[in-house]
């Protein structure tokens, strides 16, 4: 590893239809989200919409299912591993956000700490972040500290939306620097990615060649959403990305390989940023999208991963993150919202007559209340 880390981060949205009881298409899809040369240090994985609306209300319905992807993805990794064994960091979920890591065995792990939020809708787990920050200790004896900040940001076009993914961005950071105060989080290693659901706005031509890299360059400069916020500083201040020469990731049909659904624009929603380093101390070595082949075509996302390499850094700059605390009345709102919304959502899977289910909504909230 010398004096720099090799890290490989992945995000995918799966559209609430991974195949948690199938190990052959699981191990599929590990085979093209997980990179074919295991030369790293640490691999990150990120996931949205893991499961349904209903069973994410239910932290004791999607913890299981992701340990069975930490047992599967470690055992996978190993198996093709060269003179390599890896090891979990950690893993962690906020409805169906969910985040897994691994790091090289030989790299020692000293602490690791959590942070969730809830920002969907009425403070539900609709929306929200799985984070883990992690303290490793690398050959050259020195201690540094990860985080990495798996997210899904508020969705649907329009600029009151976009003002929403702003203030999800906000929120997350500040839960982040409050969860991990004890850490240096805010002058470490940072990585912030998911489907952060940022739009193409304006595009009028509606069969734009994404092959093109000259097509994809104009569209990011004069329609994207993020780089035009982030130019301006309200979001991602202090952030880095590698440049984007691949397609839109969102919103594809559905079992097909380059096909856009066109009730929504093509949009980069699935993105990778990190925390900035200095100029020329780091290397992007890959930032890309992962092909839709049939494995992946369960969803209407492409999946994204970057490969980079980051130099060691016990200090670095000092993010600016304004702190702000979830009120308990916005936490009680928030368990309200999730408890409902998994039990309609059970009692519909069921059949249930729409008269029990508000009846049962009505119990469960004077339970709360």
């Amino acid at each position: 590893m010398s004096n720099m880390w090799r890290v490989y981060v992945t995000t995918f949205n799966c559209a609430k239809k991974f195949p948690f009881e199938e190990n052959e298409a699981k191990t599929a899809i590990l085979n093209e989200i997980v990179p074919q040369a295991l030369e790293h240090d640490i691999y990150v994985f990120g996931f949205q919409e893991l499961i349904s609306t209903w069973e994410a209300s239910f932290p004791k319905m999607i913890a299981p299912k992701i340990q069975d992807l930490v047992d599967l993805t470690l055992k996978f990794i190993n198996r093709h591993a060269s003179g390599k064994t890896f090891r979990a960091v950690g893993s962690t979920s906020t409805g169906a956000v969910g985040l897994i890591a691994f790091a090289d065995e030989k790299i020692g792990l000293r602490k690791v700490s959590y942070s969730n939020l809830r920002c969907g809708l009425f403070n539900s787990s609709l929306k929200g972040s799985a984070s883990l920050c992690c303290t490793l200790q690398g050959q050259n004896k020195e201690q540094e500290t990860f985080t990495f900040i798996c997210s899904h940001l508020n969705a649907n076009e329009g600029p009151e939306n976009a003002e929403l993914r702003v203030s999800n961005y906000a929120s997350i950071m500040s839960a982040c620097a409050t969860d991990f105060r004890l850490m240096p989080f805010k002058t470490s290693h940072i990585f912030f990615f998911g489907d952060l659901n940022f739009r193409v706005n304006g595009l009028q031509d509606t069969v734009t060649d994404f092959s093109n890299i000259e097509n994809i360059s104009k569209v990011l400069t004069n329609h994207e959403e993020l780089n035009k916020l982030r130019k301006e500083k309200l979001v991602f201040d202090g952030f880095d990305e590698g440049q984007i020469s691949f397609s839109p990731t969102y919103k594809y049909q559905v079992s097909q390989e380059k096909e856009y659904d066109g009730r929504r624009t093509p949009s980069w929603c699935d993105r990778i940023l990190f925390k900035q380093y200095p100029k020329d101390s780091f290397k992007i070595l890959s930032y890309n999208s992962v092909s839709r082949t049939s494995h992946l075509q369960f969803t209407d996302h492409q999946a994204v991963t970057l490969d980079i390499k980051v130099p060691s850094m016990t200090s670095g700059t000092e993010l600016k993150i304004p702190t702000t605390v979830p009120s308990s009345q916005q936490i009680f709102v928030g368990d309200i919202a999730d408890t409902l919304i998994g039990y309609v959502g059970w009692a519909l899977t069921k059949n249930i007559h729409y008269g029990i289910i508000a009846a049962l909504g009505l119990i469960i909230f004077y339970t709360l209340l």
